[in-house]
């Protein structure tokens, strides 16, 4: 039974782990690329960018939860544990880097 739920977990840290990527992907291509083919993810951005407190609180407990998730099943993931641990570590490192430019942009406000 908990091998059950535990399956169920680690799918949706799973899920998880990739909304944060696409969120990533979507927050830094819509910043820092204006035209050209994926020029319409700037608009996405803009959007984005409407609601970055509610966004950023949500950020941080996908980041906060895929990093416990990584800390509780560290001996599970073998020969994908250094993969993950490079993708969390980016995740954390954009998401500071988030808190950054946030604060940088309602400073010249």
């Amino acid at each position: 039974m908990t091998e059950g739920k535990d399956e169920k977990g680690a799918r949706l840290v799973l899920v998880g782990l990739i909304l944060l990527i696409a969120y990533n992907l979507v927050f830094f291509a819509g910043k820092f690329i204006v035209g050209g083919p994926v020029g319409f993810l700037h608009n996405i951005y803009l959007d984005l960018y409407q609601n970055k407190g509610m966004l950023t609180f949500l950020e941080f407990l996908g980041v906060a939860s895929v990093f416990v998730d990584l800390l509780g099943r560290f001996e599970q993931f073998g020969k994908l544990r250094t993969i993950r641990i490079l993708i969390i570590g980016l995740l954390i490192a954009a998401f500071i880097f988030k808190i950054f430019m946030n604060y940088i942009d309602s400073a010249y406000m």
